[in-house]
């Protein structure tokens, strides 16, 4: 009796140390208590060895529900009192209104170092908010960058150059700001921001083109802007930026708004043309709100055309003093502007429907589309690309019923 009852613990103390080994090895998973905020993660870590970026600004689950909007970076900071491989940034600007949250999109680093950052907020359509601009102050922190000259994109435009120096940490930081040169430039811009638009609000203005008129190849350049702005309302700003050392113009386009104005919610559409002079010989790049729109040169020496093809300055006399040329044979050597494709000439087509226009240095007058046409010259009057070709017109000046003069072709030439 008693042996059995010895073998009867033993049995049940083996089986207390079994069922302990299966709870030590076969707990149930221990799940996280669910939660209504967003998790915010720092961006992984991008190409440049050990490099990684504290951001607490970072694009996050469910932005995708949300409406995308601007955010204006205005300055950049850094902090990196050591020079070492830790460097901290400081971003300053705005949104459109306190309701919207910052993000900040760090891109993966280039070959060549740019360090290219996605700035943009984000709102829920259906929060109704204070239309005030909210301005903001976020600190990112990037650790691990190597040795060497990295240059700071924001919406690609160039904010900030810095250096991190081989060796020891040096007793001087070292940093520049984009190098900018002026040479000789002027600018003539109806549509400069102005005294009292910090009381209005600022809205997206999108340029869909930009075409450019240098007729000689001068320094002398007219750039033609054509976008829209949300509602008729909005007042178009082009706030150009110093030209930089490698003949770069970059251009902040925006529109203002008054907040207490009451307003058509329909898109408004513009053209807007600026003028410049003084420019220097070269190859220019003009950026519109960070992207690359136009690309352009100035020759060197006054002009490029021959004195025969040269423009002529006739078409004014024929606007102002109609009576006087009535009958007159006349040249005009300018631009073929189309179907008034540019809005330059006043007035209707004088003849029929297919009426165009030709822009000398001094005007813009209609030519009749009847009788001695184009021919097979391949231009096409609905087309902007063929605003910038040349024809020599040889006509007499006519005039409307109503008054209007206009040029009845009698030969017409193409420039190459």
């Amino acid at each position: 009796m008693d042996g059995k009852f010895e073998i009867l613990i033993v049995v049940i103390l083996l089986a207390i140390a079994v069922t302990g080994c299966q709870a030590a090895t076969s707990q149930p998973d221990i799940q996280p208590e669910a939660t209504d905020e967003a998790v915010i993660m720092p961006s992984p870590a991008i190409q440049d060895g050990t490099l990684s970026v504290l951001n607490p600004f970072n694009p996050v689950p469910g932005d995708d529900v949300l409406i995308r909007s601007q955010a204006n970076i205005d300055t950049v900071q850094w902090n990196n009192p050591q020079n070492t491989k830790d460097v901290g940034f400081v971003f300053k600007g705005s949104m459109p209104t306190p309701c919207h949250q910052l993000r900040l999109n760090f891109l993966p680093l280039t070959a060549d170092k740019s360090l290219e950052v996605e700035a943009y907020s984000v709102s829920n359509p259906d929060e109704v908010c204070t239309q005030v601009i909210q301005e903001f102050e976020a600190a990112v922190s990037l650790t691990g960058l190597g040795q060497g000259d990295y240059t700071l994109f924001i919406n690609g435009k160039e904010m900030l150059r810095f250096t991190i120096p081989s060796g020891e940490p040096a007793a001087t930081p070292i940093i520049t700001l984009t190098e900018t040169v002026q040479d000789n430039q002027s600018i003539l811009n109806p549509f400069n921001p102005v005294p009292g638009d910090d009381a209005l609000i600022r809205s997206q203005a999108f340029v869909d083109t930009v075409q450019w008129d240098n007729p000689q190849n001068t320094k002398e350049v007219s750039l033609i802007f054509k976008g829209s702005m949300p509602t008729p309302c909005h007042q178009l700003r082009l706030n150009f930026l110093p030209l930089t050392a490698d003949k770069r113009l970059d251009v902040e386009a925006y529109s203002v708004s008054n907040p207490d104005e009451v307003c058509t919610q329909v898109i408004q559409e513009f053209e807007a043309a600026v003028s410049l002079t003084g420019l220097g010989q070269g190859d220019y790049t003009l950026f519109a709100n960070g992207q690359e729109m136009l690309r352009f040169s100035i020759a060197s020496g006054e002009s490029v055309t021959s004195p025969n093809d040269a423009f002529t300055s006739i078409v004014q006399d024929i606007l102002s003093n109609p009576e006087q040329n009535v009958d007159q044979s006349v040249v005009i050597v300018g631009y073929y502007r189309g179907w008034n494709l540019l809005g330059e000439a006043s007035g209707q087509s004088p003849v029929t429907r297919s009426d165009w226009v030709i822009k000398d240095n001094s005007g813009a007058i209609y030519v009749s589309a009847e009788g001695n046409g184009l021919g097979d010259a391949g231009i096409f009057p609905g087309s902007l690309d063929d605003t910038t070709k040349v024809l020599r017109v040889t006509g007499s000046v006519r005039l409307t019923s109503t008054g209007q003069p206009y040029i009845e072709p009698a030969q017409i030439e193409l420039i190459p």
